[in-house]
């Protein structure tokens, strides 16, 4: 039986890096401002555009990391973001890899949904359950 020999890539003792040398950079950034209007229809807010002003973000934004070494760009597949994306790639020659479970979520509905399932199950009872 061989041994296997754990290769640690930072001392434990002291976890902090004296250099970011090949170390992996993650940047998280919003898209622009999303386009609303007065009376917007449920399915346009949803997936609202960029307004006027979020496009100007998003081209600022691009030039700003222009200079940046980026290997990928990210996106949902919400199209305030990935337009806000495409304008960061696009000075890359990138296009943005789209993975839709990149979505925001709504904390508070789910906050909502996990108190009303947890007030109408009993705290002695399974939701499955049945009365004898």
């Amino acid at each position: 039986m061989t041994s296997v020999r754990r290769v640690r890539t930072i001392d434990l003792e002291n976890p902090f890096v004296d250099s970011f040398e090949g170390m992996v950079e993650i940047l998280l950034i919003r898209h622009g401002e999303q386009k609303f209007f007065e009376n917007i229809p449920l399915g346009q807010a949803y997936d609202a555009p960029l307004s006027e002003l979020g496009q100007k973000q998003a081209e600022a934004v691009g030039l700003r990391l222009a200079p940046a070494r980026l290997g990928r760009v990210y996106s949902s597949d919400m199209r305030r973001a990935h337009d806000t994306a495409k304008a960061i790639a696009v000075h890359h020659g990138l296009e943005p890899v789209v993975i839709p479970d990149l979505r925001e979520i709504d904390l508070w509905q789910r906050a909502r949904r996990t108190r009303a399932s947890s007030i109408s199950t009993p705290a002695n009872s399974s939701p499955t359950s049945t009365a004898r």
